[in-house]
């Protein structure tokens, strides 16, 4: 789906063509964007009456220069855009040119890059820009891709001097498992192949060997061999230079237990004797803590040692740089909270003192969404996200929750080497006290495999979910402990065909080993879903809703439907059924309807919408994951402030008489709402309840919400 569309319930789909999108169905909204295609306006009709209830402007940061050497001089200048969410904004360009003496002339390089809705490159431009005496040469070219139908490159054409006429082409191809298996170069783009590189593997995909012909004869000049052991270490990596099947270098490998390399070993000339040996050492987290080296195999010459802090940042690097037993040079580093280094220091003769020191400092763009909830020229919301320049992460946010200037709550999020999220820390109050912690886990595929909530930041997770994949990436399992106390509460499977299409979902609603309900999936020729039923019978229309990249509408039908916003400020309806809905990344609104609802609002400060209070009754209640106070929030039919919301105490039955007991006419007041609990413990839930006009609990006419899971103080819980 493109960035600027908006869907329906009913599939229709409308994409925009100029500066601005309308879409309306039900409720509508109008969009605006800059001229680098960024999101700058939303106007919200929520109800379809040609009347703007609610207008959002965002506003875009730019990091434009970077002094890489803390020496007042401006080194580095970059430009990139990105989607709210955080992500690199791919189907832009991005430029990058450097001032690297800070004389203020251009001494870099500009590239111009545009890819196709796969995120490929299909075409570049490079302008080569080097300045001598103020005078600035310029030469261009341009590099042409085309790709195969798994969006790997198959071909690449260079202009070299950009004058329309190809100076060289290279090609490649691949296996089935999308390995590539040859590289072909033609240098003067005359029909002629002048160099050949072909790659082979085993049957686990690893690497076991690169043979190149390197002037077109048939017939191998070099060529490469590895092996690796059972658990898929390379072991051995043999060079036979000229290809006249002798070998000319043999690099041969060890590892412990942990598959950790604990030795390399050089012979250089394939005698037989070793003319290089490293060996290492370990910590218990997999980090290298010594390396020794060996340069003739006669003994030790030097000998390494690092250690590292408790985020696994090395901190210090010692050397005996004659393995005499004494440190001859020591080096320091210190990091910031992103995990980027801030210092570097050098002792370079162990006396204690610092003969050199490098510090680092960073800048990180910042977007920031305004809300002005009444379309009345008044910011009521302010939110501001920091974005890592480099790695095109999301690192925190900001919330003005009341518009008054001053920030309420911040999340702040770190990422492993993959990008992955791995955890979202909650400052629920911003007194730079972290309240609530969620940690994510990934397998080698970066797939999520488990999602651990701890509420209140004492080291202790109350919730945790849990999933596993087949070997094609299908999600078959996923698991739910709200108590996390290894007990499983409820469990869903997943089946697929050999499409990797879902075909079956089985649902175990109470983790007892009995499957409550069953859903089962049938789909046309084309690979559309044409049908879902569950088990007991009922057709379920419309079921799966996923959106694109963009700000997304969707409303869905009458089933128990599911519904994805994925990336940008989506507004996703539920309507009837029990539906699960997860807005993904960015500011989203989520709206149940009738029905038991399940509602993530994942990334961003998200709206949970109750305008019928019959859409959460006690008969079958909503439940919010993962609300976060200060950050999301509760729009019902009345406004309730943080200070005016009744926080009470346990009810002994979730009932309508247990309910009662404790929300009294005179506690729960009309038009009001309050907080109460269920249940001891680590079973223990939480709920919101929100009052219609007679005072007291009406299991009829009242809406209870469960809000097990939230994160901040329900001291600052509110209703707008």
């Amino acid at each position: 789906m493109p960035n600027n569309s908006a869907t329906n319930g009913s599939g229709f789909v409308s994409y925009s063509t100029g500066s601005t999108t309308t879409l309306n169905v039900n409720s509508s909204n109008s969009y605006s964007y800059n001229s680098n295609g960024l999101l700058t306006t939303q106007n919200v009709d929520s109800n379809g009456d040609g009347v703007v209830d609610n207008t959002i402007t965002y506003t875009y940061g730019l990091l434009t220069n970077m002094d890489l050497y803390s020496d007042s001089l401006i080194d580095l200048y970059q430009y990139q855009t990105f989607y709210n969410n955080g992500v690199i904004k791919s189907l832009d360009a991005t430029q990058f040119f450097g001032d690297f003496d800070g004389d203020g002339i251009l001494d870099g390089i500009l590239i111009s890059v545009k890819n196709d809705q796969f995120g490929n490159t299909v075409s570049g431009s490079e302008s080569l820009i080097l300045s001598s005496a103020g005078v600035i040469n310029l030469s261009q070219g341009t590099i042409a891709y085309t790709y195969d139908a798994n969006h790997n490159i198959t071909s690449q054409a260079t202009d070299s001097n950009g004058d329309g006429i190809t100076d060289s082409i290279e090609t490649y191809s691949y296996n089935a498992q999308g390995k590539l298996t040859s590289h072909t170069f033609d240098y003067d783009a005359n029909g002629i192949i002048d160099e050949i590189r072909t790659y082979s593997y085993d049957a686990n995909s690893h690497l076991t060997s690169i043979s190149s012909d390197s002037n077109g004869d048939g017939q191998p000049d070099y060529i490469e061999t590895y092996n690796y052991d059972a658990n898929g270490n390379q072991i051995s990596d043999t060079t036979d230079s000229n290809g006249d099947g002798l070998a000319d270098y043999i690099e041969t490998y060890t590892y412990d237990a942990n598959n950790n390399q604990i030795s390399d070993t050089i012979d250089s000339n394939a005698d037989g004797l070793a003319d290089f040996i490293y060996t290492y050492t370990y910590d218990a987290n997999g980090h290298v803590t010594s390396k020794s080296i060996d340069y003739g195999a006669d003994g030790l010459d030097n000998i390494i040692t690092y250690t590292y802090d408790a985020n696994g940042n090395m901190t210090s690097l010692s050397q005996d740089s004659d393995a005499n037993g004494v440190v001859d040079s020591t080096e320091i580093f210190t990091y910031n909270a992103n995990g980027y280094v801030t210092s570097d220091e050098n002792d370079n003769n162990n006396d204690g003192v610092v003969d050199t020191r490098h510090t680092w400092t960073y800048s990180y763009l910042t977007d920031t969404a305004s809300y002005d909830f009444g379309a009345n020229g008044s910011i009521d919301k302010v939110v501001s996200y920091n974005y890592d320049i480099v790695k095109g992460t999301l690192v925190s946010e900001s919330i003005d929750s009341n518009g008054d200037g001053g920030a309420d709550s911040s999340v702040a999020y770190t990422y492993d080497t993959n990008h992955n999220l791995i955890t979202e820390s909650v400052d629920s109050n911003n007194d730079t006290i972290v309240d609530s912690v969620t940690n994510y886990s990934y397998e080698a595929n970066n797939h999520l495999v488990s999602q651990t909530i701890d509420s209140n930041n004492d080291g202790l997770a109350e919730e945790s979910y849990s999933y596993t994949y087949d070997a094609n990436g299908n999600r078959t399992s996923a698991t739910t402990d709200y108590g996390n106390n290894g007990t499983a509460d409820v469990i869903i499977t997943y089946s697929y065909d050999a499409n990797k299409r879902l075909t079956s979902e089985n649902i175990d609603s109470q983790g007892d080993g009995t499957v409550d309900s069953t859903t089962t999936y049938t789909y046309d020729a084309n690979g559309n879903l044409t049908l879902a039923v569950n088990s007991s019978q009922t057709t379920i229309q419309n079921f799966a809703y996923i959106g694109g990249g963009g700000s997304d509408l969707i409303n869905a039908g009458a089933g128990n439907d599911v519904l994805s916003g994925g990336n940008g400020i989506d507004q996703l309806f539920g309507n009837g059924g029990n539906d699960t809905i997860d807005g993904g990344s960015g500011d989203d609104s989520l709206a149940g309807g009738a029905g038991a609802d399940v509602l993530t609002g994942g990334l961003g400060a998200d709206t949970f919408v109750y305008n019928n209070l019959t859409d959460s009754l006690l008969a079958n209640y909503d439940r919010i994951t993962d609300l976060k106070i200060n950050s999301d929030q509760i729009d019902g039919p009345n406004a309730v402030s943080a200070s005016n919301l009744a926080k009470l105490g346990a009810v002994s039955a979730l009932t309508q008489a247990g309910i009662q007991a404790v929300l009294t006419g005179s506690v729960f007041l009309a038009n009001g709402a309050a907080t109460f609990s269920f249940g001891t413990g680590a079973a223990a839930q939480t709920f919101l309840a929100l009052n219609d006009s007679v005072a007291g609990f009406s299991a009829s006419t009242d809406s209870i919400i469960e809000i097990t899971g939230y994160t901040g103080s329900l001291n600052q819980l509110a209703v707008i």
